[in-house]
């Protein structure tokens, strides 16, 4: 605008809300909005220009410009409106397919972003199709414009085309003016009535946060907006049109409260939840000057409503048509007002979910006699998917689709539609049917998930373990088999002293189905003991002996071990323990006489006579004690039959191991990873490579074992990988060929960094406790089409083992829809160790197999992609993975509320400035406990019960735990930890203090570390401990252990440890 008197005003409220959203985007197209008219005959384009020119004209907002001022962004009016823009005429008759042609011009045109303080807000061009056939495409920015405002520009385009052609004078202006419109707005705002919505608003938000329907693209953040909406149309026709009107009769609704009951229960179903929270567009349009004034005043609002499954359909529209009525009584409260109020601005969280938008207008237009339809070609921003539903004599029912393109290719969008047709048509004619019956999927659906994607069964033979190992043994004889600290022991060395070991095993009374502990440290011994305990036909139960005292003695009580397997280092510790215990003892293995008395055992082969029977494959090899809900351990039992299976996959599917590998062995024998470590090792001849005890973590100590002994396979827990390559190894000194990762999500990133430093493939595998990994995936650096919010998916089922994601009623959901994913197979766990309800409750009936099969829940939500693959979308419950190990948070709570003084407890994961999980306990206080020291007696507490990675790493006293109106846990409110908390508030004194507490502070991720900080209480663990070691050698010079650092956790304490010494610890 130049020159002139002008005039200024505020913005209205749904402007101010679009310009603050297309400021954060301000490069994308999405807030452009246009429609197409569709003509059956040639309108004159020149009275088409001149009719465009004056509705444009007569609507005072759309000559408007936008000034940016101190007190925030206003619009200006000149005192003279100017005359519309120009209609560009655009001849396509001669083209093969005009329709076409013309569509992708006009959305070429949507797809272009616009300068908001520029003139191209407004847009108008006509295109000849043919001797009978035009449209005419009208675009306007959003901020100026809604839909509602649109159809009114172009109503009175349409009279004053028909007034032209008639050679008559048209009806005077009747558009109401901007400024009176938002008189109306100001005074609302003032009236008693506000407070009311506001306070109604308050209680239905509540905090909460809207989900996303799950992209196939998996893409996240501002960036979603990029590029304009995928769109697909599917005309339901005349008969539709009629079975819903004559529902709607039979419920007493309207035909729009019906499609938003089933779009909204369709919600339910594709995000796996009871609660759905879908965007309604209201107008906002209750008064005469609303009405005729082309402006934008639309309000996107919440519909939040909770979904019975157990209701009938026609019970489930009165409801959906009840809340629809409550949410219309009450929509004039700005959602940006709401937002704000419910804390939702400057989050992640979201006011409302995928919209539902019932175009409940008369869509045909007079041009002069020429009946024109208008076609709505885009919708402005879409999170998701938007769905807006058509009611008219021309088309009968007619659904459009938008989807956010950043989330969703054509195809998926077009199968959404496809489902959401089939589902609403089976809606209409349930009636009194439940709703939970009415299924998304398909037959080709469940054909895909069912049977094309699980390889399919195979028969059982009677390989076992143990076989295995045997026939490996017989052939390998002088190969290398184990390597420890330099030192290497053949097949042939190993298999007698497993042999000795075992039938001093079967002299003490061990034999088929006991259980023999084992709490040994990473060592010869520890493979030996092993194999001895398999060799008996005995299940192993591995002890960490870092595990508390009070773990350790449940564990054994427990399995009623009689013989516990240690070394002298470890004696001391187990011995306090066994002392009330009857029926278990110690066997050190490293003691003397114990090892002599061993030494004289015959070598030679044990046979089934000897260990009293034949092993069957189903026999249990080893029980592994996970986290329980209950504040107690669970001892999982895992067969022969699933590590066998285990290991043939692994061989076929993922790479064939031979002797010339050499594999990294560095987990804890507690934890299930270990099991293919070395078995699958072993069996395939190729040789284990045993970490240093408690180097584990140590990614310096790492590097040098790889180098040293030319490893060629690795384990990583994600989060541990990411301390490994921090430690930049040198892909020069390494032979390493692959590397496994599992135990936590795979990011992409971390994916990739791998294989592009290391030149290794990169292998992601899933698989609770309860199976041992069952599916693979290969990560492609070229191609990130499986990839899904930045993750690497959990891939394909492996052979012999079935993978099914249901719904809530144990049926099979469609790609792209969440559900809980369940596995069956070979590789199913025999249950929990004499827990036949949790067993019950956990290995179900298969739905989709064979008489007598079972199948595990796991709690993990996951949806198929398009590909076939896995997709991890989270938990349904209360457990976690931290640093790799399954955590039930209940019982962390459990053991953390028998502290003295603490009445309730819950147990939260939060994510620290370093990126880091860490565990946050929230204690309610016993009415007059002491206070003081409160939060150190539960770390106490939980650190002599659990062990380390179960410690909470803060504590926080609340007067109540805060819940939502529905009694679940409302973790918004649940307020966060001081991660800056310094214990003294000494700074760090000299230099050395001062390199150390920035080496602290950048791993931490925090500004400032004091002196006398402990490393663990400000968020610290194991994993992160492991980058400062790595940073205070490489700067320092030094070789100081994870030993030290958790024996100086604070910056004081380490930088005296390394000023006292002088040399490397």
């Amino acid at each position: 605008m130049t020159g002139g008197k002008v005039e200024t005003f505020a913005l209205l409220g749904a402007q101010q809300g679009i310009l603050y959203a297309q400021q954060l985007v301000p490069d994308s197209p999405i807030f452009n909005i246009g429609q197409a008219v569709w003509f059956g005959r040639r309108l004159d384009p020149a009275l088409l220009d001149e009719a465009v020119r004056r509705a444009v004209a007569e609507a005072d907002i759309l000559g408007g410009s936008l000034l940016a001022q101190d007190d925030g962004a206003r619009i200006a009016f000149p005192a003279e409106p100017a005359a519309g823009p120009a209609t560009a005429v655009h001849d396509l008759a001669q083209r093969p397919e005009p329709r076409a042609a013309a569509l992708h011009a006009m959305r070429a045109d949507l797809a272009v972003p616009r300068d908001l303080t520029g003139n191209d807000l407004v847009h108008s061009a006509f295109y000849l199709l043919g001797e009978n056939e035009s449209v005419w495409y009208f675009r306007s920015h959003h901020v100026l414009l809604d839909a509602y405002g649109l159809m009114l520009v172009s109503r009175r385009a349409g009279e004053l085309y028909t007034a032209l052609a008639e050679g008559r004078e048209p009806r005077p202006r009747w558009f109401g003016r901007f400024a009176d419109l938002l008189e109306e707005e100001i005074r609302a705002e003032a009236e008693p009535a506000r407070e009311t919505e506001r306070a109604f608003w308050a209680r239905k938000v509540d905090g909460r946060s809207a989900q996303r329907v799950p992209g196939v693209l998996g893409s996240s953040g501002l960036d979603d907006y990029a590029k304009p909406p995928h769109r697909v149309t599917a005309e339901l026709g005349e008969a539709a049109e009629r079975r819903l009107r004559e529902a709607a009769d039979a419920h007493g609704v309207t035909w729009g409260d019906i499609v938003i009951a089933g779009w909204g229960t369709y919600l339910s179903k594709v995000m796996a939840g009871d609660h759905v929270a879908p965007g309604l567009p209201m107008m906002c349009r209750t008064t005469p000057t609303a009405l005729s004034t082309p402006a934008v005043s639309v309000n996107i609002l919440p519909l939040h409503i909770d979904v019975d499954p157990g209701a009938t359909v026609a019970e489930t529209v009165r409801h959906f048509a009840g809340e629809v009525d409550l949410v219309r009584s009450h929509q004039r409260y700005r959602r940006e007002n709401i937002a704000r109020e419910a804390g939702l601005i400057g989050t992640d969280g979201r006011l409302s979910g995928s919209q539902i938008n019932i175009k409940a207008f008369d869509y045909h237009l007079d041009f002069g006699g020429a009946t024109g339809v208008q076609q709505g070609l885009s919708t402005g921003p879409v999170d998701d998917l938007s769905l807006s539903a058509y009611l008219d004599s021309t088309h009968g029912l007619r659904f459009d689709l938008d989807a956010n393109a950043s989330l969703f290719d054509p195809p998926s969008v077009k199968r959404h539609l496809h489902r959401f047709v089939a589902y609403f048509e089976k809606f209409l004619a349930a009636g009194e049917e439940r709703v939970g019956a009415l299924a998304v999927a398909d037959e080709a659906d469940l054909r895909q998930v069912v049977a094309d994607w699980n390889l399919g069964p195979r028969p059982d033979d009677d390989e076992t373990l143990l076989s295995l190992l045997d026939a490996r043994f017989t052939r390998a004889g002088a190969d290398p088999a184990v390597v420890f600290r330099g030192e290497s022991r053949t097949f042939a060395e190993l298999d007698a002293s497993a042999n000795r070991l075992c039938r001093h095993l079967l002299v003490t009374g061990i034999g088929a189905g006991d259980r023999v502990a084992v709490a040994l440290p990473r060592s010869h011994d520890l493979v030996v003991a092993l194999v001895a305990v398999l060799r008996c036909g005995a299940a192993y139960v591995p002890v960490d002996t870092a595990y508390p005292d009070d773990r350790i003695e449940y564990m054994l009580r427990d399995t009623r071990a009689p013989v516990v397997i240690t070394s002298d280092e470890f004696r001391k510790k187990l011995e306090p323990i066994l002392e009330g215990m009857t029926g278990t003892v110690l066997l050190t293995v490293d003691e003397p006489a114990t090892s002599t008395a061993i030494a004289a055992r015959p070598a030679g082969a044990v046979t089934d006579a000897d260990r009293g029977g034949r092993l069957h494959p189903r026999s249990p090899a080893y029980v592994i004690y996970t986290s329980g809900t209950t504040g107690r351990p669970k001892g999982v039992v895992l067969s022969h039959r699933s590590i066998v299976n285990r290991i043939r996959w692994g061989q076929s599917q993922l790479f064939a191991l031979s002797h010339r590998d050499r594999v990294l062995q560095k987990a804890p024998i507690s934890f299930d990873v270990s099991v293919t470590e070395i078995f699958w090792t072993l069996a395939s001849g190729a040789v284990v490579v045993l970490a240093e005890p408690g180097r584990h973590g140590d990614p310096a100590h790492l590097t040098r074992l790889m180098r040293d002994e030319s490893v060629t396979l690795a384990n990583f827990v994600p989060s541990m990988l990411q301390a490994f390559l921090e430690s930049e190894p040198d892909p020069a000194d390494l032979a390493l060929r692959h590397v496994v990762c599992s135990g936590e999500a795979l990011p992409r990133r971390l994916a990739l960094e791998l294989a592009d430093r290391l030149g290794v493939t990169v292998w992601n595998t899933y698989g609770p406790t309860e199976t041992g990994e069952l599916t693979f995936h290969r990560v492609d650096p070229r191609s990130d089409s499986a990839v899904h919010g930045g993750i690497e998916p959990l891939g394909r089922p492996a052979a012999v083992c079935d993978c099914y994601i249901l719904d809530r009623f144990l049926r099979p959901v469609p790609p792209g829809v969440p559900g809980e994913l369940y596995l069956a197979g070979a590789q199913l766990a025999n249950g929990y160790h004499d827990q036949p309800s949790l067993t019950a409750a956990r290995f179900v009936a298969n739905p989709c197999g064979e008489p007598g099969e079972r199948l595990y829940r796991t709690g993990d939500l996951a949806m198929w992609s398009d590909y076939g693959t896995i997709v991890y979308l989270g938990r349904n419950d209360d457990q976690i993975k931290i640093r790799g190990f399954r955590v039930e948070l209940a019982e962390i709570a459990t053991v953390a509320a028998r502290t003295p003084g603490v009445a309730h407890c819950v147990v939260v994961p939060k994510t620290a400035p370093s990126g880091a999980l860490v565990l946050v306990a929230y204690v309610v206080p016993d009415t007059g406990a002491d206070l003081a020291g409160l939060a150190e007696r539960v770390v106490h507490t939980t650190g002599e019960n659990l062990p380390d990675h179960m410690v909470p790493s803060f504590v926080l006293t609340l007067d109540r735990v805060p819940m939502t109106p529905n009694g679940k846990l409302d973790r918004r409110a649940l307020p966060d930890p001081d991660y800056e908390a310094v214990e003294t508030g000494r700074p760090p004194a000299g230099d050395l203090e001062t390199r150390i507490a920035r080496i602290f502070e950048d791993v931490l991720g925090l500004s400032r570390v004091g002196a006398d900080d402990d490393f663990f209480q400000l968020g610290g663990h194991s994993l992160l401990a492991a980058r400062i070691v790595l940073r205070t050698n490489r700067e320092f010079g030094t070789d100081i252990s994870l030993r030290t650092l958790f024996d100086h956790p604070t910056v004081a304490s380490l930088a005296g440890r390394l000023d006292d010494s002088g040399t490397p610890s």
